[in-house]
């Protein structure tokens, strides 16, 4: 029976959610990871998020509740709570975050038991362990711990026991069953007075609960989080002056800007964090010294300067209205009343007309759609067709670093932009040209519109058939097969996609100090300390990180273990382990063998543009014919998508292949030979002992630090410059031949062809004594000992079979009964 504190209620019909089933949540979260409802899923995915289409396709996939079992979905009907709690963070809630970035970080944490992508692949779910007496206490705590320790803003509807989760699809999902549990809680905030006494209630002038510092807050800290590489810290510089001038007026604490500020930049990746909390201290310091007033404000001052009224008495009608005080106020007004109006003008036009008589000067304000697209242009916005049927693909680029956005980042980037220009400019005010384009805000953004953006200029980078490129935070690196070179992004050749660049800096080290890592040493136990069998894998590393392509010399990479039994599992042995280091420097797009099949037409829905690797997790070699894949190996890949146009990848930019495998991948002949290169791992590993049980620590993100990266990506290029300099190298190994044998014959064959080794001179058969070892009576012997159908098994087959050992098959031409029939010779070596 499976633990009660972990099931949850599983709802195979979110739309008819009153006949749940319990089931463990571990159980759920191995069909996410493992495919079980990866077609559902991907049909979600395929669909516009912003359509109704999406919207009825996700309400249709199974759910569950994360937080326990329910006899109705309701607080009320809750059973046995799960013990944990699941957090949604969404991209919508956190613009501009490097939600990737941000999952490796949740992953490190130790109170994460599961980490995977959302149904709807834009988003990703954290389950904690926590205590079953306070759900939402623990929320409440959980809320504040991810916005404090990663800049984080999570779903609050997450604080529902009851919350409804669809199941999603996500081969990488994270799990750590030794979890700690989250034990903090936090109780309800005190609920704030709703009523203010007749008297206190000030003139209506402006919203008397609008909380000006708070929303100034956060939206430094918006801005912070989605700073650019290269510009933290000046944006935090001026956002804390901001808020320090909201200090200055009264609107906002100190000591909640410095906690709330160094929070943020703390979930971001800097090279001197303490250096970042210093400017976050001085620019708050100094932004006092020029108090703020919120827009709202400003517009009340600048409307009673127009009126010329006095600013002793503008000063008192705002500490009246918001209960600041004057003094600190009058700085603020002062600023706004000595304030310049500078020209812009940079995507709108404004048409000034003089009033008459006692009517105030009007103006007209248009936003102007070629000059949006230009100013767009120079934002570094593009597009690029996306397959047949005129659809297209939205890019932003800088310094040549390319990423795809979504029509919803285009209109916040234009808003942003707006809302950080002074309050007034143009004789018009900031608020106008908002309130002007959110009143144009679909026409502006429209499919018409977007496609009009100016396209992608530019080629994307490939490796050549001699050189190599790595990126980095901090420079890319050129390798050939004599020297490794770091170079400045503003010496980028072309265009790269922004996913390839590695969250770490580089520096070059000498390979003999990177050969002294645990990555290394892990390669030398599953070679078995063989020389030989080292440089083979190095180089089917560097080959698998070369991005070149020649259809000439196209292989596929496998990965099998060299001692097992076909058919079952060996899990642990490091094959993963070694797809995953590729990963670590290019893009791997990971494709399930258990469930894949070749007359799928989207079979190959999941590779994308900058997936330089698509692996085949454990291939099913009994079921897949490797010949079905000689034609991607070698010539141009269709990729499919549902509801999405059909893209043909010429084969230059296509990726290559990898396999890992328990089976044997099948097929005889020189066209099978020359598609693949098969490594043998070593049985140094198993699931009984592991590289974290010899090396004190996991790999990658399981507690490695900079330095740990540092050596890898070093010892990684040096797998790059070995295969450069002297290609792949095959090697001869007896133990997967074997298996392959095993796996093409069967046991019992193996060990009657062994046996017949073994005879010496003469062999009875039948009532023949012959000193032949005729095919016959080998067949009719191996057949009755293994009771082998004959009308399924022919004397043909096993014929192929004695060859396929070693046995040579000859024809007897000596007159008599048996002429014209066929008999072996021993293999050579093995009969001396």
């Amino acid at each position: 029976m499976p633990d009660a504190a972990m099931l949850v209620s599983y709802f195979p019909n979110s739309l008819k959610p009153k006949l749940p089933e319990a089931l463990p949540l571990p159980e759920l979260l191995a069909g996410v990871r493992d495919g079980r409802w990866a077609e559902q899923v991907q049909a979600v995915r395929a669909l516009d998020p912003a359509s109704t289409d999406y919207t009825s396709a996700k309400r249709g996939l199974p759910s569950f509740t994360a937080s326990g079992t329910f006899k109705q979905r309701s607080v009320a009907g809750l059973l046995q709570h799960s013990g944990f709690l699941c957090l949604d963070i969404d991209a919508k809630t956190n613009p501009g975050v490097d939600l990737a970035a941000a999952r490796r970080r949740v992953e490190a944490d130790s109170y994460t038991f599961a980490c995977f992508a959302s149904a709807g692949g834009l988003g990703w779910a954290s389950v904690i362990p926590v205590p079953v007496d306070d759900h939402k206490g623990s929320f409440r705590a959980l809320e504040r711990y991810y916005q404090q320790e990663y800049g984080l803003t999570v779903d609050p509807a997450c604080s529902d026991v009851s919350r409804l989760r669809f199941v999603s699809h996500d081969p990488s999902l994270y799990l750590n069953e030794e979890a700690d549990t989250f034990e903090e809680s936090e109780p309800e905030p005190a609920k704030p007075a709703t009523t203010v006494p007749a008297r206190a209630r000030p003139a209506r002038t402006t919203p008397y609960n609008e909380d000006y510092g708070q929303r100034a807050l956060e939206l430094a800290c918006d801005r912070v989080r989605s700073a650019a590489d290269g510009t933290k810290r000046t944006v935090l510089n001026t956002m804390a002056f901001l808020c320090g001038g909201y200090i200055g007026a009264g609107f906002l604490g100190e000591a909640e800007a410095q906690r709330a500020l160094e929070a943020t930049i703390s979930s971001r990746e800097v090279e001197d964090l303490p250096a970042a909390f210093k400017t976050i201290t001085i620019a708050l310091r100094d932004g006092q010294q020029k108090p703020v007033l919120p827009p709202s404000l400003q517009r009340i001052v600048r409307q009673q300067q127009r009126n010329e009224v006095p600013r002793e008495a503008i000063v008192q009608s705002l500490s009246a209205s918001t209960g600041a005080a004057a003094e600190a106020l009058a700085a603020g007004v002062d600023s706004v009343l000595a304030e310049p109006n500078p020209t812009l003008l940079t995507f709108w036009s404004v048409n000034m007309k003089e009033g008459k008589n006692d009517y105030p000067t009007t103006y007209k304000l248009r936003i102007e759609r070629y000059e949006l697209r230009e100013w767009l242009r120079g934002q570094g916005f593009s597009f690029r067709p996306a397959g047949a049927g005129g659809a297209v693909e939205f890019l932003h680029s800088a310094q040549n670093i390319v990423r795809l956005v979504e029509r919803y980042e285009l209109k916040q980037h234009v808003l942003g932009y707006v809302e950080q220009l002074p309050p007034r400019f143009d004789n018009i005010e900031r608020a106008d040209l908002l309130e002007a384009v959110l009143v144009q805000i679909r026409g502006l953004f429209d499919k018409e519109a977007l496609d009009c953006l100016p396209p992608l200029v530019g080629e994307f980078l490939r490796d050549t058939a001699s050189t190599a490129r790595y990126f980095f935070r901090n420079c890319w690196v050129e390798v050939t097969a004599d020297a490794i070179a770091l170079r400045p992004y503003d010496e980028l050749p072309g265009l790269i996609w922004q996913s390839q660049v590695r969250p770490h800096d580089f520096r070059e080290i000498f390979q003999l100090e990177a050969m002294s890592c645990h990555f290394h040493r892990f390669l030398v136990n599953i070679t078995g300390g063989d020389p030989q069998r080292l440089a083979q894998l190095q180089r089917a590393l560097g080959y698998l990180l070369h991005g070149y392509k020649n259809d000439a010399s196209a292989r596929v990479v496998i990965f099998v273990d060299q001692v097992a039994t076909a058919g079952q599992p060996a899990g642990g042995t490091g094959k993963s382990l070694l797809i995953r280091a590729v990963g670590e420097m290019i893009k791997v797009t990971q494709l399930p063998g258990a469930t894949f099949r070749f007359d799928d037409d989207f079979r190959f829905a999941l590779i994308e543009d900058d997936t330089r690797i698509a692996y085949f997790d454990e291939w099913d070699g009994r079921r897949l014919p490797f010949k079905k894949l000689f034609t991607e190996i070698t010539s141009d890949m269709v990729v499919n998508r549902k509801n999405k146009p059909q893209v043909v990848v010429p084969f230059e930019r296509s990726p290559k292949f990898a396999i890992t495998t328990n089976d044997m991948v099948g097929g005889q002949g020189a066209s099978h030979e020359r598609r693949r290169l098969e490594i043998a791992l070593a049985p140094h590993y198993s699931d009984r002992f592991t590289p974290k049980d010899e090396f004190g620590q996991g790999f990658f993100n399981q507690g490695w630090d900079e330095t740990d990266y540092l050596y890898f990506f070093n010892l990684a290029l040096g797998w790059v410059q070995q295969y450069l300099a002297h290609g792949l190298m095959a090697l001869d190994s007896h133990d997967i031949q074997a298996r392959k044998m095993e796996q093409d014959t069967s046991p019992e064959f193996i060990e009657f062809a062994q046996a017949v080794l073994l005879l010496d001179g003469t062999a009875p058969y039948g009532n023949v004594l012959d000193d032949k070892l005729w095919a016959t009576d080998l067949y009719q012997q191996f057949t009755e000992e293994t009771g082998e159908s004959r009308a399924r098994f022919t004397l043909r087959i096993f014929m192929k079979w004695m060859e396929r050992f070693g046995y040579t098959k000859v024809r007897n031409t000596v007159r008599g009964d048996r002429r014209n029939q066929f008999y072996f010779l021993k293999p050579q070596a093995q009969a001396e």
